[in-house]
């Protein structure tokens, strides 16, 4: 099955995969706060209606901190857990003021597991194992 693009602007992009039933949101250059809001609140809505069960944060192209978005994408997602929400995957990039961005958000982020990877296919292995312990 093919994937599904929910959202998409220069700076970020939001793709369901039916198949694995997760979100992989793109994100590149500098954080454009109220794009990224509506983004997530788009996959959010989304995830009422459908089956998410985990995301991927592909951050190699993100360009300094995303610090400022995190509390209130901690506060939007967190009732997400009752839709299915379960894992996370960050992929980093070598980028100091990301990396401290993340390393706030893995402070934060409490109801879901959440894992720190340098490329794709070691987030989706990951997750690929998440869910097979899942539907166990």
């Amino acid at each position: 099955m093919g994937m599904e693009k929910l959202f998409g602007t220069q700076s970020c992009l939001a793709e369901y995969h039916p198949d694995k039933m997760r979100i992989v949101y793109t994100l590149n250059g500098f954080v454009k706060l109220e794009e990224h809001k509506k983004m997530y609140l788009h996959a959010f809505e989304f995830m009422k209606k459908h089956k998410v069960m985990a995301f991927i944060h592909d951050l190699r192209e993100l360009q300094g901190s995303f610090s400022h978005l995190n509390d209130w994408l901690v506060e939007t997602f967190r009732p997400a857990t009752k839709f299915g929400f379960k894992y996370s995957a960050l992929i980093m990039n070598n980028d100091v003021f990301t990396a401290f961005a993340a390393s706030d958000m893995l402070k934060r982020v409490t109801v879901v597991e959440v894992q720190v990877f340098r490329s794709m296919p070691e987030a989706e292995r990951w997750l690929d194992d998440k869910m097979k312990e899942s539907s166990r």
